[in-house]
């Protein structure tokens, strides 16, 4: 029976709440991760469970996502613009009747941003303390924020206090999808993520320095992202244009110049149609002293009253004959090395930018590269091969013991070991195990019934 207090949110005809999102149309945005924990913790269920059982009815595409690394490392995905995202936010808005919740995500950039993989998201969750504290000292208590699951976000705009990634009370990170429905409270210990009685601290304010802020500029991108005029990258492309047209005279490297940056680098935009990053649109807007709601609102832009200002350090680093002497010969000797490393350490190690090695050296960075992921595939293969002799021994261990190899037992003594029967390949590995010592054993009784007639 639905409760008389929620009766009135359940969408007729969904099988979850049609549970209101907070902070819509404002920089505090809820996420869709944390909207979805909320809804399970509606329903008394854990969050994933609400995935396993709930959400793969609606949407059978999540089934095979329903394991533990993607309850703890890849769910962050769904805050982002990929297939995760659009899956989840599908499944959540016909389970709750709702339209709305892709806006919870950075699906509505979805045209104009790289994929989740481009820096993006950040690679663990990260919160406010101060934001949480402020939100379970009101009746409807905290909720997780989307800015703070973007990258290129490192503080909060409203406390000036860094993010938090780790449990102060057990310094241990967050899992992408929680196992228990309570936002604010670390997932091990229960702890609170924020402190219950002191304030700010004074020493962790970072001074706000004039000028754009990242932070800023990101909060009026979620802010405004649920009611965009029209498709974000036909607003930037216009933008760009009329910034060149109004500011550069119709000379894109007079006004990147400007700008201080490269000549061409409006081209990548202009000429291409590349996807822009979240840290270019930064860029851009804070040298032209331009904010989000500009740029893709339907406010006015009058581009000719901006005053371009050039970054400091923009200037293009030129190295001599030596420095290109040295990479080349960093270049040959990382390509020999049993453990290449990588093109950034190569890089850093000669002073350069990987951008110019593969200008200059791109034959030797082919074969850098290509030596890394002979390597990284060797690893693979020769862990692969240790996991499935472990594996063989954990499953031979249990059957000597007298007890019979379920997937459950063998799943909790290769956990112990490091890896899962999830990992690629090794379920079909255990059920043939488990197939050939069964089979062994019944051929040892059919042997032993012969022998005693």
């Amino acid at each position: 029976m639905i409760p008389a207090e929620r009766s009135q949110d359940l969408k007729v005809g969904t099988v979850l709440y049609g549970l209101e999102p907070r902070g819509l149309g404002g920089p505090a945005r809820e996420s869709l991760r944390g909207y979805l924990v909320r809804l399970a913790a509606e329903h008394a269920l854990r969050p994933r469970d609400l995935v396993a059982r709930v959400l793969v009815q609606l949407e059978p595409s999540i089934s095979p996502w329903a394991y533990a690394s993607f309850f703890a490392r890849h769910a962050l995905t769904i805050d982002g613009i990929g297939v995760y995202a659009e899956t989840f936010a599908r499944a959540l808005g016909g389970g709750t009747g709702r339209r709305d919740l892709a806006s919870l995500s950075m699906l509505p950039w979805a045209s104009l941003l790289p994929p989740n993989g481009k820096s993006l998201l950040a690679r663990r969750p990260r919160w406010c303390p101060e934001c949480l504290r402020a939100g379970w000292a009101t009746p409807d208590g905290a909720h997780w924020q989307l800015r703070w699951s973007l990258a290129a976000v490192s503080h909060c705009s409203d406390h000036g206090i860094p993010l938090h990634d780790r449990c102060g009370h057990c310094g241990r990170l967050q899992p992408a999808l929680p196992r228990h429905p309570t936002i604010g409270y670390c997932d091990h210990c229960l702890s609170p993520l924020f402190d219950l009685t002191s304030t700010n601290s004074q020493e962790q304010v970072r001074p706000t320095p004039g000028g754009l802020e990242t932070e800023q500029l990101i909060d009026e991108l979620v802010a405004i992202q649920d009611g965009l005029a029209r498709d974000p990258k036909e607003s930037w492309l216009s933008f760009i244009d009329e910034a060149v047209a109004s500011l550069g005279k119709g000379q894109r490297a007079a006004l990147c110049r400007r700008m201080g940056f490269q000549p061409r680098a409006f081209n990548a935009w202009l000429q291409r149609q590349d996807r822009v990053s979240i840290g270019a649109i930064v860029r851009v807007c804070s040298a032209l002293g331009c904010g989000a709601r500009r740029v893709f609102g339907e406010e006015p832009r009058h581009l000719s009253s901006l005053v371009p200002q050039q970054r400091a350090g923009a200037r293009r680093v030129r190295h001599d004959e030596n420095v290109r002497s040295l990479s080349a010969r960093l270049l040959h000797q990382a390509v020999s090395q049993n453990a290449p490393p990588s093109l950034r350490d190569v890089a850093s190690a000669a002073g350069v930018s990987r951008g110019y090695l593969r200008y200059w050296f791109d034959d030797q960075v082919a074969a850098l590269t290509g030596a890394r992921r002979r390597r990284v595939e060797h690893l693979r293969q020769a862990r692969t091969a240790q996991r499935l002799e472990l594996l063989r021994v954990l499953v031979t261990d249990v059957v000597a013991s007298e007890q019979f190899p379920g997937r459950k037992l063998i799943e909790s003594a290769a956990r112990r070991h490091g890896f899962s029967l999830l990992d690629e390949g090794m379920l079909e590995i255990y059920r043939r195990i488990v197939a050939d010592l069964l089979q062994a054993g019944r051929s040892l009784e059919e042997d032993t019934s012969n022998e005693t007639r």
